[in-house]
């Protein structure tokens, strides 16, 4: 069933999908739906990962590399760490030069958003659109910097 679950989930969200949106709550427990940041953006990159997963030294600071050149022209970054440790969490964010909008729901609430997009390895990342589409997954910034620099040419 839970595989079942994840293959649907993956289905629903792949490009050309809308995306699915979330509501997490920052250090200061204001929320923030991630609808909201898409539909004032020019497109959002969705991060999930955490202090723990292996890939997040290499991955996250390469995500952060490639998208800092379009940070002022409308990327937004809306990431949600599955870690349950926060300072670790907030050390490594400034470490890896997080940007935009950094949540740390913990465990079981960052493990059921990452669900609605049928991932399960971290990090795992999707661009998304200004209306809504999805236009890349993955598990690097390569699988999605095709269709970022296409958005971000025009």
């Amino acid at each position: 069933l839970h595989y079942k679950n994840v293959c649907q989930a993956r289905v629903d969200t792949e490009p050309g999908k809308q995306f699915v949106d979330l509501e997490m709550h920052g250090a200061d427990s204001v929320a923030v739906k991630l609808s909201d940041v898409v539909a004032s953006h020019k497109a959002t990159v969705l991060l999930f990962w955490a202090t723990w997963a292996r890939e997040a030294d290499e991955v996250v600071p390469e995500l952060v590399e490639g998208c800092r050149p379009f940070k002022d022209k409308g990327l937004a970054l809306y990431t949600v760490s599955l870690d349950p440790y926060m300072d670790r969490l907030g050390h490594k964010s400034d470490e890896y030069g997080l940007f935009g909008n950094c949540f740390g729901e913990g465990t079981e609430k960052g493990d059921k958003a990452a669900g609605l997009y049928g991932f399960e390895g971290l990090p795992r990342m999707v661009l998304i659109g200004r209306d809504g589409t999805i236009l890349a997954r993955g598990r690097s910034y390569q699988d999605i910097s095709e269709e970022l620099l296409k958005l971000f040419r025009q």
